[in-house]
């Protein structure tokens, strides 16, 4: 999502700092972390860190709050899809499936939040994890996925099951180098616990063609 001071010196500063701080806490950890380390790879005082975010949190916020608004962007056309189009489960959990294997060091930040007991609720996230769900209430409304699938159930499916092949294939580069191929047969394998019969017989029909390309 194009920032209003995008392409000025000061946007190429910003960027440059959440560069680096993604960089560094995906390798480190939030604790290990120290702003002046980021300062020095950046080329920038650590005064000039506070000034555009104000504290190592709210940095890191930044950090997952940029990560966000690129996703939600990424899914604007399944965002726009009417609640019974079956492409959100095709074409959006395959959007998703890219984005993380295409952001690994989000996902290793992740890990450390995890672990270091930091992962942070901030309104970003709060918001696009709220459209999702109700993009998820919305299709079962419409007969798309199954009337008696809880729906945080049905999230954590999706959500595990596309985390978990990254997971894995940072460490197999067969499973890297056919991704788009080894996501499609995956989504293929979770739409039967997820949709309707009807839905479903639409929905493989879209994977095929969309393998057919």
């Amino acid at each position: 999502m194009p920032r209003k001071d995008a392409g000025t010196p000061a946007g190429a500063t910003r960027d440059a700092i959440l560069d680096a701080a993604e960089t560094m806490f995906s390798d480190r950890g939030f604790y290990a972390t120290k702003l002046r380390d980021v300062a020095a790879v950046v080329g920038v005082t650590q005064p000039l860190i506070h000034h555009y975010f104000g504290s190592k949190d709210a940095l890191f916020e930044a950090v997952l709050t940029r990560v966000v608004l690129e996703y939600d962007a990424a899914q604007a056309e399944q965002w726009s899809r009417a609640p019974n189009d079956v492409r959100f489960f095709t074409e959006g959990i395959s959007v998703l499936s890219s984005f993380i294997g295409a952001h690994r060091s989000t996902a290793r930040l992740m890990w450390w939040a995890r672990l270091e007991g930091r992962l942070p609720k901030f309104p970003a996230g709060e918001a696009v994890g709220a459209k999702v769900r109700e993009r998820f209430v919305a299709a079962q409304n419409a007969g798309i996925i199954r009337p008696e699938l809880d729906i945080d159930v049905a999230l954590l499916l999706v959500d595990g099951a596309i985390r978990g092949f990254w997971d894995r294939a940072d460490d197999n580069p067969a499973l890297r180098d056919h991704a788009p191929l080894l996501t499609s047969k995956l989504i293929d394998a979770m739409l039967p616990a997820l949709l309707t019969e009807t839905a479903l017989a639409e929905a493989r029909a879209l994977l095929v063609k969309r393998n057919d390309r």
